[in-house]
Parts: C-alpha cells; sequence; structure tokens
C-alpha cells in the first residue's frame, strides 16, 4: 500500500511544540520556514520525505502527525476503532472484528480521543 502525501503538515507549522515556528502565526508572511532533508523507506508506504525545521533543527514527516503515525496495520484507523466503540462495542470484541490485538485498539482509541476537545463537558 503506498499513501499519497500531501504538504498540508507544510502549511502548518513545525511539530516541534518547543520551536518558535510552531504556531503558524508566528512565522514571518513568504519565509520557507522548512527544507528538504532526504528520504526514509517504510515497507507500507515507499519512500518517505523528510523535513529539516530551519529554526530548531528538529527533522520530521508529512506522517509525524497523522492520526496513523508509527501505527502497524494503518489500514484499520483510529476513527473505525472509535465508531465500532461508541456503536457499543467492547475492546476485546473490537479486536477479534478487526483481526488486531487489544493493546492496538486502546492505541487507536486513544487516538480517536485526543482529536477531539472535551472542553465543552
Amino acid at each position: 500500500m503506498t499513501k499519497v502525501f500531501s504538504k498540508r503538515i507544510l502549511k502548518g507549522g513545525c511539530p516541534n511544540p518547543e520551536c518558535p515556528y510552531h504556531d503558524p502565526l508566528e512565522i514571518p508572511p513568504g519565509t520557507k520556514w522548512y527544507r528538504n532533508h532526504g528520504y526514509y523507506d517504510s515497507e507500507q508506504h515507499g519512500k518517505v520525505p523528510r523535513y529539516l525545521c530551519c529554526k530548531c533543527n528538529h527533522t520530521f514527516s508529512l506522517r509525524t502527525s497523522d492520526s496513523d503515525w508509527y501505527l502497524h496495520y494503518d489500514t484499520i484507523s483510529p476513527s473505525q476503532v472509535g465508531s465500532a466503540w461508541l456503536a457499543g462495542g467492547s475492546l476485546t470484541g473490537i479486536a477479534k472484528e478487526k483481526g488486531i490485538s487489544v493493546s492496538m485498539v486502546r492505541t487507536r482509541l486513544k487516538r480517536f480521543l485526543s482529536s477531539y476537545e472535551f472542553s465543552d463537558f
């Protein structure tokens, strides 16, 4: 499976929360705050481009802030697991249905829940 990468993260800011360019509003207009830094090979995604922040010198890829970052079997998304959980499925039941381990279900569920803000509750 090959995932098509867009430059959507590069329109935001640096993924390093301690970098001054983490907030896209802090980046001066017209400033190219990143540069290419090669590629890494991924068994699932092929060649994945890497970038270097010109302000903090941290490297990152377009997968750094994806919800499926560092997930094996990323064909099962956090939203699929979250939907099954919201429908009343148990962790064990979801794991059996999706063919993954219970710990994988927990990881995807944490990512699903972290993508929402519960400040209204």
